[in-house]
């Protein structure tokens, strides 16, 4: 138990100086007036298919959304990023974990002669590593958490309140302008959606009991399904989780229903959960 637990306070402490580390970054990002950025995740064998799909891709500093585009994306995650800026060399070397278990440096691709520079993937096929496929994380959910980890609900709670938090400082205009041009829903629904997934409090049941006036608890799955939408790689249960946030919304504060009422109501035509658990059938058996 004391490997255990030691193990945990170790990945607690890179994580949050992990955090640290990202934060400061950002901040020399905006003090610097630096526009854009590049991820760079880890080139190890073990690293999250999340983060290796985001490898090499450029952001806006303005558009940073940590857990969506920006370090930390979850838990002991080690990946990072460098300033961009266009037409100027690309980083000469990169850092990665060798199959003895230690670490090498690597020369990068001469931008001179290639559009991108050496991407998560071109590493993986130079190593003989077998390439991502859903397949191999479907036990996972999409952010590299699981509940049957140690104190795996813990984090993804913690990952959801973070994500949530992000969301609501970030530019909302822009968030919605994304999320309608990836699922070509009206901005309506989707501006409805957001306000009462991040913004409206309710009369809902306490974990004590009672009721009390408060945000809803934020959800894992949801998170996910939020971070999808705002990348472009939105699945069908997705949307379905937006319309029905929005109709759920509006029995809410059009009607003065209460939470569970609507939330059945809602069901009856938009149901996420029932259409989540089909999905995640149907990519266990794939």
């Amino acid at each position: 138990m004391n490997d255990i637990a030691n193990k945990q306070l170790h990945r607690l402490v890179i994580t949050e100086m992990g955090h640290a580390a990202e934060q400061a970054t950002a901040q020399f990002y905006k003090d610097s007036d630096i526009e854009q950025y590049q991820y760079l995740a880890t080139l190890e064998s073990h690293t999250c298919d999340q983060c290796a799909h985001l490898d090499e891709r450029i952001f806006y500093v303005k558009d940073k959304v940590e857990g969506l585009n920006y370090p930390l994306i979850h838990p002991y995650c080690r990946c990072t990023t460098v300033p961009y800026i266009k037409d100027l060399p690309d980083v000469q070397s990169r850092w990665y974990r060798g199959k003895d278990g230690k670490g090498h440096w690597m020369k990068n691709k001469d931008s001179s002669q290639n559009s991108n520079s050496l991407s998560f993937s071109e590493w993986k096929k130079m190593q003989n590593l077998p390439q991502l496929s859903m397949k191999l994380f479907r036990a996972l959910p999409s952010g590299a958490l699981n509940e049957s980890m140690p104190n795996g609900r813990i984090r993804m709670d913690e990952h959801a309140k973070r994500y949530y938090q992000e969301l609501r400082n970030s530019d909302r205009d822009n968030i919605t302008n994304k999320i309608v041009k990836s699922t070509k829903l009206s901005t309506l629904v989707v501006s409805s959606a957001l306000g009462h997934i991040l913004d409206s409090k309710y009369s809902l049941r306490a974990i004590n009991g009672g009721r009390k006036i408060q945000h809803f608890y934020p959800d894992y799955d949801m998170a996910q399904s939020l971070q999808r939408l705002l990348l472009n790689e939105t699945l069908e249960h997705d949307i379905i989780m937006l319309k029905h946030e929005a109709l759920e919304a509006h029995y809410m504060d059009d009607l003065g229903m209460f939470y569970e009422d609507a939330h059945r109501k809602a069901n009856e035509t938009y149901n996420y959960q029932k259409a989540l658990l089909e999905y995640r059938k149907r990519r266990n058996k794939s």
